[in-house]
């Protein structure tokens, strides 16, 4: 399986971004760039997508958070604009899963700025800084549980329906699946268990 370490919680506008670099991407929340706290998360990309791992995730070039690029409207950037995927890896996230000792729950789809922000704040009433909207982040669609490592740098155990293929490659989360021939649409569809805020 392919999966990329460095990615990580910015504690100041709430949003996943890679740390991998010296600069720090930009963030709202301070002038020096985005501030990880807590996990180190590895990400999977280049892999096939499923009904519990979607793809179109990407490392934005401007801002280094991570957005959805399914849709042609880029979202808004803290960098100014749209957000710019640059060539980056396709990233395949699952969610809807239950989470583990070597996951986390709670990642969720600004409907606003189009990023991925931790929205386990929310009962404080905090929910992370956006660029296109002045009450922060509002999570939409599927609930992300994303896979990450502790500090001694083992890897995260293997979650729920993740399998190796035969000789030749990984299947992803669950099962290989076709992908759809058109470009989905409804990519994230209303979730009666989520009530807005």
């Amino acid at each position: 399986m392919a999966i990329q370490p460095g990615w990580g919680f910015c504690n100041q506008c709430f949003v996943m971004f890679y740390n991998g670099y010296s600069d720090k991407g930009v963030c709202l929340g301070g002038t020096l760039g985005h501030v990880m706290e807590g996990e180190r998360f590895e990400l999977p990309h280049d892999v096939p997508d499923n009904p519990h791992a979607q793809e179109e995730w990407r490392f934005c070039v401007k801002c280094s958070a991570m957005f959805f690029n399914g849709y042609e409207d880029k979202g808004h950037c803290a960098g100014g604009h749209g957000h710019d995927c640059g060539g980056s890896f396709n990233f395949v996230l699952p969610h809807d899963v239950p989470d583990n000792n070597g996951s986390q729950e709670g990642w969720f789809y600004c409907k606003w700025c189009k990023s991925m922000f931790f929205d386990g704040y929310h009962h404080d009433g905090r929910t992370g800084i956006c660029p296109a909207h002045p009450g922060g982040h509002e999570g939409q669609g599927f609930n992300f549980v994303l896979p990450h490592y502790d500090a001694s740098g083992d890897p995260p155990p293997v979650l729920p329906g993740q399998v190796e293929a035969p000789p030749g490659g990984f299947t992803g989360w669950g099962h290989a699946v076709e992908k759809p021939k058109e470009k989905r649409k409804d990519i994230f569809p209303s979730d009666p268990k989520r009530k807005p805020r």
